[in-house]
């Protein structure tokens, strides 16, 4: 469970769309001859969950109800995110997200480095 504020909510969204279509990319560019760590059937995943997300924030639910792979697939696309939009975050946009980025098991606690 993690509780993203509205604009959090619309990062998570954003950058589950760009893994959403990275992946894409690649699918079309190896067809069924994936390159190790690539699974194609990760796309439909990221369509549920770019859903649930823009009707979480259409909802306005204050928490979000995700463990495990659906968590790790919402929060594992943040560092790319932010370091490609980082000059357009504020500072703390940028600590939410880290915030947040913290609860994918395996990261070190809020004051992680993955934003450094």
């Amino acid at each position: 469970m993690i509780r993203p504020s509205a604009q959090a909510i619309s990062h998570l969204i954003f950058a589950a769309q760009q893994e959403r279509d990275h992946l894409v990319l690649i699918h079309e560019a190896v067809g069924e001859d994936w390159p190790d760590g690539f699974d194609a059937n990760d796309i439909p995943l990221y369509d549920i969950l770019i859903k649930y997300l823009e009707e979480a924030k259409l909802d306005q639910k204050q928490e979000l109800d995700l463990s495990g792979k659906s968590l790790a697939f919402v929060l594992l696309p943040l560092p790319a995110y932010v370091q490609e939009n980082r000059k357009r975050l504020s500072s703390a946009e940028l600590e939410e997200l880290k915030l947040l980025y913290s609860h994918l098991p395996g990261q070190p606690g809020p004051g992680n480095q993955f934003l450094e």
